[in-house]
């Protein structure tokens, strides 16, 4: 009797210790899932604050790609028009000048630290991106002191032209001001607006690039003296009054 007894005991210790076991188990396990779906829910909101960017950055990719296969390509354009071997030697001079400027081996390299990748990174992530871009115009300046400027032209629905100047400062795009010029239309090609070595009124290389949203519609490469005259952009540059903003 003692015997069934303590047999009956027995059995009861070790159910009593399963259903703990069990119960402890099933408490590990629910934190060990609860733990696993933070982690989930964390990394998804990660991914979902980060794809904007990741998005904006492919796209930045893409343009800076084309945009320089652009402007090569105006320049090996140019470059078959002369025979003068001096006109030659200047274009080709311009190409190496250019991959160096642009900080590129090549025009299918992406370097983010570009001058030309920040300053599309600065419009894409800004300034304004709502706005629709119609020309860019990279129009340095030489002297003692050079300046790195960009003129960005937005077309409004009366087709007026507003302007927003930036420059290349202490290592950052700024902006430097804003104009606006009334009925700016441009309906002509911009290689039309390319003349004879000495004919032109620009006093360095400028370079132009027309936009269609984020796809490159044309870019030429205007060498020194060869924008014509008659161009509009001529009283864009020259005539540039604008509002300065505090840098």
């Amino acid at each position: 009797m003692r015997l069934k007894n303590w047999s009956a005991f027995i059995i009861r210790v070790t159910l009593k210790k399963d259903r703990i076991d069990i119960a402890e188990n099933y408490q590990h396990n629910s934190y060990y899932m609860f733990s696993n779906f933070r982690i989930l829910v964390y990394a998804l909101l990660v991914c979902l604050i980060n794809w904007p960017k990741s998005v904006c950055a492919q796209s930045i990719n893409s343009v800076f790609v084309s945009w320089n296969k652009a402007t090569f390509h105006s320049l090996k354009q140019q470059e078959a028009l002369y025979v003068n071997t001096k006109e030659i030697d200047l274009i080709n001079n311009r190409r190496d000048a250019l991959k160096a400027f642009l900080e590129i081996d090549g025009v299918e390299s992406i370097n983010r630290n570009s001058i030309r990748y920040q300053f599309l990174n600065m419009l894409f992530s800004k300034h304004n991106p709502k706005k629709t871009i119609l020309f860019i115009l990279e129009a340095n300046e030489s002297g003692y002191v050079a300046t790195i400027r960009n003129f960005v032209v937005y077309m409004d629905s009366s087709h007026d032209a507003n302007v927003d100047k930036f420059e290349f400062v202490s290592g950052k795009w700024t902006l430097a001001g804003k104009s606006k010029l009334n009925d700016f239309s441009i309906q002509n090609k911009l290689h039309d607006d390319i003349t004879n070595f000495g004919r032109g009124f620009n006093n360095d290389d400028i370079i132009i690039t027309k936009f269609g949203g984020n796809n490159i519609v044309e870019c030429e490469y205007y060498l020194v003296s060869t924008l014509s005259r008659k161009s509009r952009f001529n009283n864009l540059i020259n005539n540039y009054k604008g509002e300065n903003s505090a840098k």
